[in-house]
């Protein structure tokens, strides 16, 4: 068994309060959707979560078979997808992807890089260099390699962003055979196409005061 703690979480910006206290425990096999407006903070409680931004107060911690993880370490154990986070232009997607998968492993359901590319539907892109990719090509290939790695922590922001109608339906595909028992974790604007899976929300708002 898989869980995220979080105890006490709080992170300001000078005077400003994003959040104050949150409190709760993540377990695997439950999809939590982290909730609000645009500019409400969800992006930063998503990095906090993450490791790759520290609270102001209080502090997370990771259990993987209720064995308490490092925090130094967590990184290792996660995977991350956002339309803000880089992608790097001059490789090709094979390049990437083989790159990519020296630091994590590879789902254990998928036999090679070549079935890797089919599930992301990008085969006639293969040995294109990603800078000439569109935005929604490169938006699927962040959520493949996130979603079919093979760690049990999976952090999404907004998901959907720059996917059709489609891709939408490509993502929903993913995210139903590649999850299983990992702990999810969505940023979201309440979308019901990006948060399907997920049965427990942290809503932002709630936790300003």
């Amino acid at each position: 068994m898989a869980s995220i703690t979080l105890s006490g979480i709080t992170k300001k910006f000078g005077k400003h309060i994003v959040f104050r206290n949150i409190t709760t425990t993540i377990y695997d096999g439950e999809g939590v959707a982290i909730i609000g407006s645009n500019g409400s903070g969800k992006s930063t409680l998503l990095k906090v979560i993450a490791g790759y931004v520290e609270p102001s107060a209080g502090k997370v911690e990771y259990a993987i078979a209720n064995l308490q993880v490092n925090t130094n370490n967590c990184y290792q154990h996660l995977s991350y997808a956002a339309p803000y986070m880089d992608l790097i232009e001059e490789f090709t997607l094979s390049e990437q992807v083989n790159f990519y998968f020296k630091f994590k492993q590879m789902n254990n359901n998928l036999k090679s890089i070549e079935e890797f590319v089919s599930k992301c539907g990008l085969e006639q892109a293969k040995e294109k260099q990603i800078k000439y990719f569109s935005s929604g090509m490169k938006q699927r290939l962040k959520l493949s390699l996130a979603i079919m790695s093979n760690s049990p922590y999976l952090f999404l922001d907004e998901p959907l962003t720059n996917l059709d109608a489609q891709g939408t339906v490509w993502y929903q595909s993913l995210m139903t055979e590649y999850t299983g028992n990992r702990i999810v974790i969505i940023g979201s604007n309440s979308m019901k196409d990006e948060i399907f899976l997920c049965r427990k929300n942290i809503d932002i708002e709630e936790w300003k005061n």
